[in-house]
């Protein structure tokens, strides 16, 4: 019997079709995915200006087909390593997943990405803007590129190995049940976030990556044996899409992975908002008390 805090809480498939078995084999389908963002990029990016985009944090940087490259790059770093790891039942997964996410967020907080990796941290962002329509489109790229990341990830380790696994709830537990633990601890890293990340444009010498990295790997020791811990729709999508291929099910669960991360996302800006606002009022009373010393 798998650990418990290993990733896939359901099935592993080995193998019951060929590797080439779907339109040219999973890596025709990765072929033509990791082209994807190029192509979309590029057709919007045709019909605006690049523009710099100013993230709720603060940090400015041109998220254009750039942005899109860097988000498909690191999602799949991500989508791979949490693959790997569930194939083989690695029992301290959550410190290697939030190792990567760490490494990946440093390593391209330089670059023009914005270090999301993940759908539901980007529409947490684009909800804390303000100025969400000219940040939607941007968005846009930024979650095309996650879910092709994701796609991508997934598709590799099956053609790599022959193998899938599929995410859904653990061994008694249900599905309300893992679409709570989802929703919640989503919401707990989307607040990390725009919490902790960079108010200014000079990133180095934080250390924001390692609160979100630690986080993650902190959620997949409590709840991996519970939902699976994805916490990402591009990751869901990745797994759950290769698995289909391979065994022709594991569509059944998508909707807990797809939609629970997002209402995470709602919840953790009204949070952010509120903590804002409290905090601003509480700086606002500040001056007033000392006039009256």
């Amino acid at each position: 019997r798998p650990s418990p805090h290993a990733p896939p809480n359901a099935r592993r498939a080995r193998t019951p079709r060929p590797p080439g078995g779907h339109v040219g084999g999973p890596l025709g389908w990765a072929g033509a995915l990791a082209g994807g963002p190029g192509l979309s990029a590029g057709l919007v990016a045709a019909s605006t200006e690049p523009i710099t985009m100013k993230t709720e944090q603060g940090h400015e940087g041109g998220l254009g087909l750039d942005g899109c490259f860097s988000e498909f790059i690191g999602t799949f770093f991500l989508v791979f390593t949490f693959g790997l790891n569930a194939l083989q039942h690695t029992v301290l997964w959550p410190i290697s997943v939030g190792s990567i996410l760490t490494g990946l967020i440093f390593g391209s907080s330089s670059g023009a990405g914005a270090c999301h990796f993940n759908p539901a941290v980007t529409i947490g962002v684009m909800l804390c803007q303000e100025k969400r329509e000219l940040f939607a489109r941007r968005a846009f790229l930024l979650i095309f590129g996650q879910l092709m990341g994701g796609l991508v990830a997934g598709l590799t380790y099956y053609a790599l190995f022959g193998a899938t696994f599929g995410l859904q709830p653990g061994r008694g537990y249900n599905s309300s049940q893992a679409f709570t633990i989802e929703s919640l601890f989503s919401a707990g890293l989307v607040l990390v976030v725009l919490g902790v990340a960079p108010k200014g444009r000079d990133w180095s010498g934080q250390y924001f990556g390692l609160a979100i990295g630690m986080f993650l790997a902190a959620a997949g020791f409590a709840v991996g044996g519970i939902s699976g811990c994805a916490l990402n729709p591009a990751l869901a999508l990745g797994v759950q899409f290769s698995h289909f291929l391979h065994t022709g099910h594991g569509l059944e669960y998508l909707h807990i992975y797809l939609f629970a991360p997002v209402l995470g996302a709602l919840l953790a800006v009204a949070a952010f908002k509120g903590l804002t606002s409290l905090r601003e009022a509480h700086m606002a009373q500040q001056p007033a008390a000392r006039s009256d010393v």
